[in-house]
């Protein structure tokens, strides 16, 4: 069951299981097998069904994930994905957005109590990023240069956190 902050069942909540974060929705039918990405929505009641999910078809060897997203309720937390059937509920927590600049850098984010690898935040050409999360706490690594900067921050509903990172230069 998907649920909302309040305890209140979600209709039409959409419930997603990919490899890392696969979670764009503008990947066509044949992409999304190709990736191992499912989807499903939650009825009237917030309940969802995924059959079918075969965890032996990994391709690349990574994580299998799962977590839920409504435009209006926000997001859940990411998990794993068990490894055998499993009842799975999902609280939707609200909406945060974590985004800045990394000059010259890579950037990795990781919910506090999520997986490893579980969140894939891009980084363009001049060094902006930004990704939707629920309100939280995240560890931030970014690569600059030659250095490793590492930063908890934490993202409230409805905020954008923006992490302040050294130039490539400073």
């Amino acid at each position: 069951i998907v649920r909302d902050r309040d305890g209140k069942p979600v209709a039409d909540a959409r419930v997603v299981v990919g490899r890392l974060a696969m979670v764009e929705s503008n990947l066509s039918r044949l992409e999304k097998l190709f990736y191992g990405r499912h989807e499903t929505r939650t009825d009237a009641t917030g309940v969802y069904l995924l059959e079918g999910l075969d965890d032996r078809a990994t391709l690349p060897p990574l994580p299998e994930i799962i977590h839920a997203t409504h435009p209006v309720a926000g997001l859940s937390k990411i998990c794993e994905l068990p490894h055998e059937q499993a009842t799975l509920d999902f609280t939707l927590l609200g909406r945060g957005r974590i985004e800045g600049v990394v000059p010259g850098g890579a950037l990795a984010v990781v919910g506090v109590g999520e997986p490893m690898l579980a969140r894939s935040v891009s980084v363009n050409k001049s060094g902006r990023f930004g990704s939707n999360v629920p309100p939280g706490d995240y560890e931030i690594e970014a690569r600059v240069s030659k250095d490793v900067i590492s930063m908890t921050i934490t993202v409230l509903d409805g905020e954008a956190a923006l992490p302040v990172m050294p130039s490539a230069d400073a």
